[in-house]
């Protein structure tokens, strides 16, 4: 049995005896039931196990997958409060409503430099028939040298910093979203349609996902996301979501000609249309095809292996996002993707690792060989 705690985001593996022994906590019992049920389990007399038993119990409760009280309780720990949509009341001043992750956003903004930014680079996420409804309400509020923004009422940022309050933002529309979806995970990642493939590439910030994710669309592929990519759990299709790729200034040298147009809040990364690169090909989504973990290391050749599914679950559940919550629904999504979905590492030194990528998607012999190099 493999057990996930979301909070922690560790990966416990437990034998068939643990398993047992973990199940049999499920409602709460005493531990002097409980060894007397693993005995009548495995017809042994109690007092020869309750010392194992004991003790499988004690490093269940180390590591949190057990909870241990008074009485026995029946009850599970609450969830944490969602964020929830509120009515919107119509102002000139409010931006949207802009489509992320599935959530209608508006932004009250008066600043003038903020909204001007704001507007370019949220319209990709523009929807196409706005109208004012309920949604997700942030407000930015610069008096001054002060600058706050807040959602739903209740604050979130303050500064003296035009282009921190604005980045503020802009990475809480990567996260506070996913509290709203339902019947899908969320995985941190990248993506991009290849042939008619969606192409997952799973890391954490500063991996160089967006990197990745931008020189392919430069070849003509589709794009899809660059850091929140949403996967149902019925038919693991990927959800498109087209916001602007954030170019890090550690990818600003190779992706120098990618460089916005100046803009009057000044901040070190990029926000790129993908409207604009390549053929600027939007995808509308659809199944998962592979998944690529990328690894860059200065100098090396570019190959790709392939995993098995054990260690892509590992990684997948590295790389998914705490909120929502994974319930079984979410855990049984990422078994089907880890053993289903074609999976490989690549690692690379900037050098040719493009068509390596393209090559080991399309031709569905590569897409069996353990370890392909170039």
């Amino acid at each position: 049995l493999m057990l996930f705690d979301p909070a922690t985001r560790r990966l416990h593996v437990l034998n068939d005896t643990a398993a047992m022994i973990w199940a049999l906590t499920d409602r709460g019992t005493h531990v002097g039931d409980l060894v007397a049920r693993v005995g009548a389990e495995f017809h042994t007399e109690p007092s020869a196990i309750r010392a194992d038993v004991v003790d499988v119990v004690d490093h269940l409760i180390v590591l949190r997958v057990c909870l241990t009280g008074a009485e026995p309780s029946a009850q599970s720990p609450a969830s944490p409060a969602s964020v929830t949509a509120v009515r919107i009341v119509p102002s000139a001043s409010i931006l949207g409503p802009y489509g992320v992750l599935g959530s209608d956003v508006y932004i009250d903004v008066r600043d003038r430099d903020l909204r001007t930014d704001l507007l370019r680079i949220l319209a990709p996420l523009r929807r196409t028939r706005p109208t004012i409804g309920a949604g997700l309400y942030y407000r930015i509020e610069v008096i001054d040298d002060s600058c706050q923004v807040s959602l739903n009422g209740k604050m979130i940022a303050r500064g003296s910093n035009r282009a921190a309050v604005r980045r503020t933002l802009l990475s809480d529309l990567n996260v506070t979203p996913l509290e709203m979806i339902e019947g899908a995970i969320a995985l941190h990642a990248g993506a991009v349609e290849i042939g008619d493939r969606i192409i997952a590439f799973p890391g954490a910030s500063e991996s160089g996902k967006s990197t990745l994710v931008a020189q392919l669309l430069e070849r003509g592929h589709g794009y899809v996301t660059d850091e929140a990519l949403v996967i149902d759990h019925t038919d693991l299709e990927a959800r498109s979501h087209p916001k602007p790729l954030c170019i890090d200034p550690g990818s600003q040298d190779t992706l120098a000609h990618l460089r916005p147009a100046v803009s009057p809040v000044h901040d070190q990364s990029w926000d790129v249309d993908p409207g604009t690169i390549g053929a600027g090909r939007i995808s509308a989504g659809g199944p998962i095809g592979a998944i690529v973990f990328s690894r860059y290391r200065a100098g090396a050749d570019a190959t790709m292996r392939g995993l098995e599914p054990v260690d892509v679950m590992h990684r997948l559940l590295a790389n998914s996002f705490s909120v929502p919550a994974i319930d079984q629904a979410g855990f049984a999504a990422l078994i089907r993707l880890a053993n289903g979905v074609p999976a490989f590492e690549l690692e690379h030194g900037g050098v040719d690792h493009l068509p390596l990528v393209e090559s080991t998607i399309t031709s569905s012999s590569n897409a069996l060989t353990p370890t392909i190099s170039l």
